[in-house]
């Protein structure tokens, strides 16, 4: 699957329209199927942004738990929510775009990562637009590896 990052404006809960770009916080969603081996370093790749931590929060949804005792945050805190493999995939994003604190939303997938600056580039992009539009697609250089790397 190709990285790439999708930008959704929040207000209220709701998509919306916006022309402030003064101060807002980004929430990552990281969308977990079934692919434990690949999860921790999608995560592992959130929480080591260069963007300072204060701009963003993770949230993890997945249909299993048994990872979390493998991660290594740092002091960096995350949500978690629990989902069946029953749950769609909309609705799986739905409920996380619902629950985040975020002003705008990014997802990653499972077997994914971002690199280190991602957020940062993004925050800054997000920072020099006046008028916001509902949704805002970014895809950066993609870099595609294998599982050994």
């Amino acid at each position: 699957m190709a990285a790439k990052i999708f930008i959704i404006k929040k207000e209220k809960g709701k998509i919306a329209m916006s022309s402030s770009n003064s101060s807002f916080k980004l929430t990552v969603i990281i969308h977990a199927y079934n692919r434990k081996n690949f999860l921790s370093d999608a995560i592992q790749s959130v929480a080591r942004q260069t963007l300072d931590k204060k701009n963003y929060e993770i949230i993890i949804i997945a249909p299993f738990d048994d990872f979390k005792e493998n991660l290594i945050m740092n002091g960096f805190k995350y949500k978690f929510m629990l989902r069946n493999l029953n749950y769609t995939y909309g609705k799986t994003i739905i409920d996380g775009i619902k629950d985040s604190e975020g002003d705008y939303v990014a997802i990653l997938e499972d077997d994914d990562m971002f690199h280190e600056k991602r957020l940062e580039y993004i925050y800054h992009i997000l920072r020099k637009i006046t008028i916001r539009k509902m949704f805002i697609y970014i895809i950066m250089r993609i870099l595609l590896i294998n599982m050994v790397g």
